[in-house]
């Protein structure tokens, strides 16, 4: 079936502002964040990647990286094969270049033939620490020998407190004496190594002391190294459709500025909304799987609303740091497939629709479904306003068609419309068959009777076809046909002659529907 594709009334200065502003509110629902990794120059550093099938097990299937300078040009690595293990592990040892900037990088894996290839963004940005003689010289100033020999008297002290004071001030006592410059150093490092340097070393054996001090100090920092580096990186799996009745599962990886698997500061939780914004899930801790990787599943009703739903997670890598991340995904139930074989009339109290219902789902399904009389194409069964109205229900097992006459009458002779509405969730099929009724001229005496008022076979009009996300014209792609249908009914009042515009079921379309579309923008439905 396809939807009829309305012309757009676009008027550019009222829509320019509009755009903007739901340009901007996409981000919102996007939750996609860049995350720059630096790195030193000629510093040893591991990109990797864990890679899974479709089913989440772990595959050692070859995967490639290449880099490439910031300036362009010939790539640095040219898709050379990365290692791996049986975890799914990909990963490349690489040292960075001299030149600082920014260097393009991404890993491939799969074949396009075999519909599985996807590319992953592992850009880097190599630059050095930003320490010049300026900044040093603008912290010394003047001091004296007097000085120094007080804070070499106060280290001899050995004392937890005196020793913890000295550590803070002892650089800028050392930098700050008169006769040092920062291009002459004179007997500087003679007088510390003698001095500074032999007191230190002289008391390390001592319990208390300063080196026991720097010790302690220094385990610290390594051991919060691991846990608090910069740049973490976050990633959620990508689940497309599940069907009503089955599991939904994704996962999360949580690489830490080495692009090494790491335990975050708290167990990542998640928030699930269904179709209508419902919070159905609400802060459910994920499943630990191995370091760094956290796993949750949902099970999906057999009645569960169809249409887009919402995976939220949120992982606290240090303590105060929380990362977002979320997955749409769709719900699929049992869609139907709806045919008005034929309408016939003898007169206006006997009109019957012959009609065709398919499961094209997985699993079996009560429908709910209605049929009408119109005289208006565009009038919608219900509301009080149609020729004949009636409903029902009926169980399909998936697979199944089910054939059936539907009778209904009109009071008036005329040509109407028949219409046959099937619901599936939120989600809904139908068709429409126009026809015409005439009364029967029934001559008196002997008169001949005239014919019956049978309606001639027309073409089956689709009404309004399943909603797929932003594929309002059920092209099988979002693209500009359905950004024009949107901007159609944009900012027009409910009810909606194509009901797919208004996505996210609010009786709206606006701002928060055309950044749903912008997140499926160019993805075939």
């Amino acid at each position: 079936m396809r939807l009829k594709i309305f012309k757009n009334k676009i008027k550019i200065i009222f829509f320019l502002a509009q755009f903007v502003l739901v340009f901007l509110s996409c981000f919102y629902y996007n939750n996609v964040f860049a995350i720059d990794t630096y790195y030193n120059p000629l510093e040893n550093i591991t990109i990797g990647e864990f890679i899974y099938n479709d089913d989440y097990t772990p595959t050692t299937d070859d995967c490639t990286i290449s880099i490439y300078p910031p300036s362009g040009g010939t790539a640095l690595v040219d898709e050379v094969t990365m290692t791996d293990d049986a975890t799914g592990w990909h990963y490349y040892a690489y040292t960075t270049p001299v030149t600082e900037g920014k260097y393009p990088t991404y890993i491939t894996c799969g074949s396009a033939p075999a519909g599985t290839l996807f590319k992953l963004d592992k850009s880097f940005i190599v630059k050095a620490p930003v320490v010049t003689n300026t900044s040093i010289a603008s912290a010394v100033e003047v001091n004296t020998d007097a000085e120094i020999a007080g804070a070499i008297t106060s280290i001899n002290a050995n004392t937890d407190a005196k020793t913890t004071s000295l550590l803070s001030s002892l650089p800028s006592v050392v930098w700050e004496y008169g006769s040092r410059t920062l291009t002459s150093f004179g007997t500087l490092v003679a007088d510390i190594t003698s001095q500074v340097w032999g007191t230190l070393l002289s008391s390390i054996s001592t319990e208390g002391s300063i080196g026991k001090l720097i010790k302690d100090n220094l385990d610290a920092t390594v051991s919060s190294r691991s846990v608090s580096g910069e740049g973490w990186s976050v990633n959620m799996g990508d689940v497309a459709t599940i069907q009503t009745g089955y599991n939904y599962r994704t996962r999360i990886f949580i690489l830490n500025g080495e692009a090494l698997p790491t335990a975050p500061f708290s167990v990542p939780a998640v928030n699930v909304y269904d179709a209508n914004r419902n919070l159905v899930v609400s802060s459910v801790p994920m499943t630990l799987v191995s370091t760094g990787v956290y796993e949750y599943t949902y099970n999906v009703a057999s009645g569960a609303p169809q249409g887009l739903w919402e995976t939220v997670a949120l992982t606290e890598v240090e303590s105060g740091k929380v990362i977002t991340t979320n997955d749409y995904w769709e719900v699929a139930g049992s869609p139907a497939q709806v045919i008005i074989n034929s309408v016939t009339s003898t007169n206006k109290t006997s009109i019957a629709g012959n009609v065709t219902i398919t499961n094209e789902g997985l699993t079996g399904y009560e429908y709910d479904y209605e049929w009408c009389i119109v005289s208006d194409l565009n009038n919608k069964c219900g509301g009080g306003d149609d020729a004949f109205y009636a409903s029902a229900a009926k169980f399909i097992n998936p697979g199944d068609s089910w054939n059936t006459t539907l009778y209904s009458s009109v009071d008036e002779i005329g040509t109407y419309y028949f219409k046959l509405v099937v619901y599936f969730g939120t989600d809904s099929s139908s068709a429409s068959r126009v026809f015409t009724v005439s009364e029967s001229s029934g001559g008196g005496g002997g008169g001949g009777g005239g014919g019956g008022g049978v309606a001639p076979i027309s073409p089956i009009i689709p009404i309004q076809s399943a909603c797929k996300g932003a594929d309002f014209n059920a092209s099988g792609v979002v693209d500009s046909v359905d950004f024009s249908i949107l901007l159609y009914f944009w900012k027009t009042a409910f009810p909606f002659r194509n009901s797919c515009v208004d996505i996210n079921l609010d009786k709206k379309v606006d701002s928060v529907d055309f950044s749903i579309m912008l997140f499926q923008w160019g993805k075939k439905i």
